[in-house]
Formats: C-alpha cells, sequence, structure tokens
C-alpha cells in the first residue's frame, strides 16, 4: 500500500507577474510597455484599471514624439515576451502530458495542492460544482484562480480541469504564514532591497519564510494523502516542501522548464 505524489514545480506566466506587480505602481516605461502588449497579445486590452489606462495614455503620447526611440524598445520587448510565453505554454504542455501519463481512471483518488491557498474551513474534500463551491468558502484566493484563468493562465486551467475529472481540492497553506508572505513580499522587500546594509540578506530572508509555509504544508500532505492515492502538487521553485515529507510517500519530483534541459 502506498502514497503517491506527483510534485511540480512551477512558474508564472510573464502576463501573470506584471499584473502581480502592476497592483502596486507601475513607474518602468519598458515595464508598462511590456504590460499592455501581452494584454493586448491575450485579447485582455481593457484590464488595465483607469490610473494605468492614464499612464499608458500619456507614454503613448511620448512615443508619437520620439517614435524610432521607443519602436526599439518595443521590439526589444515584444521579442522577449514572445519567447517566455512559449517558454511557458511548453513547460505547461509538458505538465499535462505528465498528468496524463499516470492514465488515470478515478480522479476521485485524486488530491491537488497548491501553494497560496490556506486552509479554511470547510474547504477540504471540495470537489464539484468546482469554482462555484469553493468560492462560497474562500472568496478572495478564488476569485484570483478565476481571474488568472480569464487571463490565460495555465496552472488555473490545469486545476479547472482536474477538478471538473472529480479530484479533490486540499487548502495546504497556513493562513497565518501566507499572510505574512504577502506583507513582506509586497510590502518590506520592496523597501528592504534599498537598503545597502540589508538588500545582501533579502534572498536570506525569503527562504526563512518560504521554509516556514513548506513546514505546514508538508503536514497537510500527510494528514489528508491517504493509502492507494496520488497528490498532484503545483509549488513555486521557492518552495521545498519535499524536505519535509515522510519517507512512506513515494514522490516523482518534476522541476521546472524540465523539459528543456
Amino acid at each position: 500500500m502506498t502514497r503517491e505524489l506527483l510534485y511540480f514545480e512551477i512558474g508564472h506566466s510573464l502576463l501573470e507577474e506584471i499584473q502581480y506587480l502592476e497592483k502596486k505602481s507601475l513607474k518602468d516605461e519598458s515595464t508598462l510597455i511590456l504590460l499592455s502588449y501581452l494584454l493586448a497579445k491575450k485579447g485582455k486590452s481593457d484590464y488595465l484599471g483607469p490610473i494605468h489606462k492614464l499612464k499608458l495614455d500619456a507614454l503613448q503620447s511620448k512615443m508619437g514624439e520620439s517614435p524610432s526611440k521607443y519602436q526599439r524598445i518595443f521590439d526589444g520587448i515584444k521579442s522577449q515576451a514572445d519567447e517566455l510565453d512559449r517558454i511557458y505554454n511548453l513547460n505547461w504542455d509538458h505538465i499535462k502530458q505528465k498528468i496524463d501519463s499516470y492514465s488515470l481512471r478515478d480522479y476521485r483518488n485524486t488530491r491537488i495542492y497548491q501553494d497560496s491557498f490556506p486552509e479554511i474551513d470547510g474547504s477540504a474534500g471540495m470537489t464539484t460544482n468546482v469554482l462555484e463551491r469553493i468560492y462560497n468558502i474562500a472568496p478572495v484566493y478564488w476569485a484570483e484562480l478565476e481571474r488568472k484563468k480569464d487571463l490565460g493562465s495555465r496552472n488555473a486551467e490545469t486545476i479547472e480541469f482536474l477538478l471538473e475529472k472529480g479530484a479533490i481540492f486540499e487548502g495546504s497553506e497556513n493562513k497565518k504564514e501566507l499572510q505574512t508572505n504577502h506583507i513582506y513580499f509586497m510590502d518590506l522587500m520592496p523597501i528592504l532591497k534599498k537598503i545597502p546594509l540589508i538588500k545582501k540578506k533579502v534572498g536570506k530572508f525569503s527562504e526563512m519564510i518560504a521554509r516556514e509555509r513548506d513546514k505546514p504544508i508538508a503536514r497537510k500532505i500527510d494528514q489528508t494523502l491517504k493509502e492507494e492515492e496520488l497528490g498532484i502538487v503545483f509549488m513555486g521553485s521557492i518552495h521545498k516542501v519535499t524536505a519535509y515529507l515522510p519517507e512512506d510517500i513515494e514522490i516523482d519530483y518534476v522541476p521546472i522548464f524540465a523539459e528543456l534541459t
């Protein structure tokens, strides 16, 4: 009798990463050009809020005054964005193929674990009516998943596919640690990086916070994954959850961009 874990180390699309930054500010012209290009490419040109639309309008006026200068910037950004988008989709194609290779007949014996989704009373073991049922329990997090899916997130699409097949979603993060992580990365880290004496230690702080998140995730997997079940894990590359898992769980570890190595 075994417990199996298919562990994917994942990255986010360039569009998702920039949308994350867009919540704070977009002062860099190249970032704003890149965001507008990616949104247009995805058919989501109306996604920008009113403040950033004003910034983009102002930038477009400047581009009209110096077209050759900004054309060079745009051409470089477009080439980089297209290549990153290609690699991102190639990675998720590989993830889908890997899941398909397990030839799962009954997804009801499959549990999903995803970083950034906390344990919330009543969320464990949620299956069909999929996002609608879970949305009522954790609206903030599931609204974010729906938003990402709308922007073409392969991560969100894959989770929804597995849930529709009958897989079980387990909120796996400690809510307090997740909130601490959000405060650090969104508010404190940009400030700390500007302080010379602290700048070099930012990476160590980030690792320390990630490890404190990893322990409850591993504990949740151990507590919920039953014998003869398969757990499918989607974790960002900063996580090291496998270091805290018990030895009786068989782990099939797929590093990020494994298909490119």
